[in-house]
C-alpha cells in the first residue's frame, strides 16, 4: 500500500514540479534504488503539493464523505487501499 501512495507522490511531482525535476528520475538497473524523484530545487512547499495531489488521486474527499458514516478508518484504508496512518492524516484535513 505504502508503493502505491508513493508512485501517486512521483506522479504528483512530475505533474506539479516537472520544471524542476532536472535529472531526477531514476532508472537503474540493479534496481538498488527506488527512490524516483530527487532535485535540489524542491522545496517542502513542493513536498506538501506532492503529498497533497497523491492523497487527492488515492482518496478522493468526496468519495471518503460518502462512506465515512459507514466504516470506520481501517476499513476505509482497506476499501482505497492505503495505510491506515495515510487515512487518518488524510481524515484529520476534512
Amino acid at each position: 500500500m505504502r508503493k502505491r501512495y508513493t508512485i501517486a507522490h512521483e506522479i504528483a511531482h512530475f505533474i506539479l514540479h516537472f520544471d524542476k525535476i532536472e535529472k531526477g528520475i531514476v532508472d537503474r538497473e540493479d534496481n538498488k534504488s527506488d527512490v524516483m524523484f530527487r532535485s535540489e530545487s524542491v522545496s517542502s512547499n513542493d513536498e506538501y503539493a506532492a503529498n497533497k495531489l497523491a492523497a487527492d488521486i488515492l482518496m478522493p474527499i468526496p468519495e471518503i464523505t460518502k462512506l465515512l458514516h459507514e466504516h470506520k478508518p481501517k476499513d476505509l484504508a482497506s476499501i482505497f487501499q492505503v495505510s491506515e496512518q495515510a487515512m487518518r492524516i488524510r481524515l484529520e484535513q476534512l
